[in-house]
């Protein structure tokens, strides 16, 4: 083996390096829509982030963050789990965990439009464990001035908060 290849196979080392390094934070599959006062918005990138719950301190809360946009980066650069929200402008978020009902939230238009809603643990079909979560979810709250969601995601936790806030 001659000197340049033995470069090109360092140089090949390191690009697989930073791209698996990278994509520890790049969204999994994520596909579906949600409309909420008559905006349809396609879903497009998802992450699983945990942390601790605001409402019981010991209990740990595996959340869903769906985007119509890739804020892979600014979730990574999140010191707590409240941050989560925060980068979310426009998506939704799903907690798992938190309670006897799946909590979710959605944002449009820069977070200038809000909704938040409880779902069934039924409206969620697939695998649920505490570093993977794939499946459907379909949530028809249009009748109480909701959304309706068609989302299908497959996820692994990409980090854990240590903080809530």
């Amino acid at each position: 083996m001659n000197f340049n290849s033995k470069i090109a196979i360092a140089i090949c080392g390191v690009v697989i390096g930073v791209v698996m390094a990278s994509g520890a934070y790049a969204a999994d599959s994520a596909s579906g829509t949600w409309n909420y006062k008559g905006q349809v918005s396609a879903i497009k990138y998802a992450w699983l982030v945990t942390g601790p719950s605001d409402m019981d301190p010991g209990r740990t809360v595996r959340r869903v963050v769906m985007s119509t946009v890739d804020i892979g980066a600014k979730l990574k650069d999140c010191k707590t789990f409240s941050c989560t929200d925060g980068v979310v402008t426009e998506g939704m978020t799903i907690d798992f965990g938190s309670g006897p009902r799946l909590n979710y939230w959605l944002a449009q238009n820069g977070q200038k439009v809000q909704y938040s809603g409880t779902a069934r643990p039924e409206t969620f079909t697939g695998t649920n464990d505490a570093n993977h979560i794939a499946g459907s979810l379909a949530i028809d709250d249009i009748a109480a001035g909701g959304p309706k969601i068609d989302a299908r995601f497959d996820v692994t936790r990409i980090k854990e908060f240590n903080l809530a806030r």
